[in-house]
């Protein structure tokens, strides 16, 4: 219609046209011979004037159909932020096709990465890709229909350094499959987290140096290194040495539950806040001697893997008990009496001595009371003959 319309609108041009020259004509000629044969010419003129348009305007435009292409377009997507130094942070790449004619031959997905991120790989149903420095190239032989007929979703993993930037951007380009142009995605942006770093552990003993059945202290000091993030899942295990042994609770400590038995120590669960520590401390005792070494590894959820601390115990045995004995008075007369004093020390500062014991013979001239009494915590047995000491017990640093 907008054809003919136009057509008519032009013819109407040219019998004006006609139509002013034939007036022309007739004026410049009128009352003469010649002007009544240009009267007949006038009136051939203005008849001709209106056949010409009626031929013209029953000519219309005809409009011809749009050729079938095929419109790709690519849509890149990630979920979540980054965090500096994590492995296999993933973008998604859409690429569908908006035009009216099916793809046909291979499709071609080009992302350069931009510096910070290092592409690992790249995969999806149909898709083969090819990763050269920081550019991942995607093709695909997978005949999709027009009208948003979409190609299988491609997934790109990739590497985040641990100095990269705050926010890192870039766009994928779509380009073959029929499409006679390369279209650009959308621009994507992911916002890098600082990176965590993990806890770190320090243990000791204290005191270090214990005698065999005396208790100690096993100090565990667990930091959090990072300035405004707070570690959780922070746990431990420690296994304890042979001839080292804790007691058997379980208790709530550094936001989570540390469990001791007789062979180990476990923190499960604790969160420590950002530059703070937590501090554990349980007793544990030496019930054989010798040098006592083990060692512990914390991790946590948010922040991985920390260091391993070493500890050292040494259990000795106790020192023996040191005896002094005399006769007072020392001298006496046949048949006369005097008092015989057994001093019995323990010089452990720490360790009570058990199980003490002495016997005393009585030499030739010199007899004992028949007696039995309780003294030393043991049974002294007195005759003529000797006197016996056993199943003493001497406190620490006592006599």
């Amino acid at each position: 219609m907008g054809a003919t319309v136009a057509t008519g609108l032009a013819a109407n041009r040219i019998r004006v046209l006609a139509l002013f020259l034939c007036a022309v004509v007739s004026f410049a000629l009128a009352n003469t011979r010649i002007g009544r044969f240009f009267g007949l010419a006038r009136r051939f003129c203005a008849a001709l004037a209106f056949a010409i348009p009626i031929s013209v305007a029953l000519t219309p435009l005809v409009a011809q159909p749009a050729a079938a292409q095929v419109i790709l377009s690519a849509a890149k997507a990630h979920v979540g932020n980054a965090t500096q130094g994590q492995t296999g942070f993933q973008f998604t790449i859409s690429v569908t096709n908006n035009g009216s004619s099916p793809t046909s031959g291979v499709t071609t997905v080009t992302d350069t990465l931009p510096s910070g991120m290092t592409p690992i790989s790249g995969s999806g149903s149909g898709w083969g890709c090819v990763i050269v420095a920081q550019t991942v190239t995607c093709t695909s032989s997978t005949f999709v229909a027009g009208a948003g007929g979409a190609f299988p979703v491609l997934t790109l993993s990739v590497d985040v350094a641990s100095n990269a930037a705050a926010s890192l951007s870039n766009t994928a380009t779509v380009s073959g499959g029929g499409d006679l142009n390369s279209h650009s995605s959308n621009t994507d942006t992911v916002m890098v987290a600082a990176a965590i770093s993990p806890p770190s552990i320090v243990k000791s003993f204290s005191p270090s140096t214990i005698l065999v059945n005396d208790t100690t202290s096993l100090t565990f000091t667990i930091s959090n290194p990072n300035a405004s993030t707070a570690l959780t899942g922070v746990a431990f295990t420690d296994t304890l040495p042979a001839g080292v042994t804790g007691p058997n609770a379980t208790v709530t400590v550094c936001g989570g539950t540390l469990t001791a038995t007789a062979g180990s120590i476990v923190l499960s669960g604790g969160t420590i806040n950002a530059n703070q520590q937590c501090v554990v401390s349980v007793p544990v005792t030496g019930t054989t001697t010798g040098a006592k070494t083990n060692s512990t590894t914390v991790t946590s959820t948010n922040g991985g893997t920390g260091n391993t601390t070493t500890a050292q115990l040494t259990v000795n045995s106790p020192s023996p008990p040191s005896i002094v004995k005399a006769f007072s008075p020392s001298t006496i007369t046949v048949g006369a009496t005097t008092s015989l004093t057994f001093t019995i020390s323990n010089p452990n500062a720490s360790t009570a001595l058990t199980g003490v014991a002495f016997t005393d013979t009585l030499p030739a001239g010199v007899t004992g009371p028949n007696a039995t009494v309780t003294v030393c915590g043991g049974t002294l047995t007195a005759t003529a003959g000797s006197i016996v000491l056993s199943g003493g017990t001497i406190n620490a640093n006592q006599q």
